[in-house]
């Protein structure tokens, strides 16, 4: 039950994901900043999904070992790496601003 819901949050993070890619390259290409508000909307929408969908994925590991949920586990847990990630930039990027 738990590893299906992870899965499913998995599948529609990383569809976030990549359409913040599409936005990213949009904004970057036409230097429309009203862009860069959506793209920030879409990041963390999908770091929430993200996170949500690997502690879905860490309750259902006992659960019978099947495609969809390894997959899942994989996916959550490279998205929620790639959040830490980012937040980790930014902190270091606000850090170097202060000094």
């Amino acid at each position: 039950m738990y590893s299906q819901k992870g899965f499913k949050y998995a599948i529609y993070a990383l569809s976030l994901f990549l359409i913040a890619i599409v936005f990213a390259v949009l904004t970057i290409k036409l230097k429309y900043d009203s862009l860069s508000l959506v793209l920030g909307v879409l990041v963390i929408s999908f770091g929430i999904l993200g996170l949500l969908g690997f502690i879905a994925s860490l309750k259902g590991i006992k659960e019978k070992n099947t495609i969809k949920k390894i997959v899942g586990l994989v996916i959550n847990s490279c998205l929620t790496i790639t959040i830490l990630f980012i937040l980790i930039a930014n902190i270091y990027d606000i850090y170097i601003a202060l000094n």
